[in-house]
């Protein structure tokens, strides 16, 4: 993910999926995950952040049963130096700050 979201993002994100035991707990369960995303709108521009509202969805196979699940997302979009990264992302309903300056 490094270059597409802003460091400390990635460092979020990293933490989150090594948690101590939810490796070895997805291989116990047979987990896979395939995910995709939809761009629904742009909720705001301002000068240095775009937020857009995306639908993930996500199939998940554990042990061998299928299921999916879709939900909407406020993605912020924000200057990191030279380019545009990820900032921040969360449901769609609890909002975003806007402009991250």
């Amino acid at each position: 993910m490094s270059g597409l979201v802003t460091d400390d993002l990635r460092g979020q994100l990293e933490a989150g999926a090594s948690a101590p035991g939810i490796q070895d707990e997805r291989r116990k369960g047979q987990v896979v995950a395939q995910g995709s995303a939809s761009l629904d709108q742009v909720r705001t521009i301002e000068n240095n952040s775009i937020i857009f509202l995306v639908t993930g969805r996500q199939q998940l196979t554990r042990n061998g049963t299928a299921s999916s699940d879709g939900k909407q997302y406020a993605v912020t979009v924000s200057r990191d130096g030279g380019s545009l990264k990820v900032y921040a992302f969360e449901p769609a309903d609890a909002g975003q700050a806007g402009d991250t300056g």
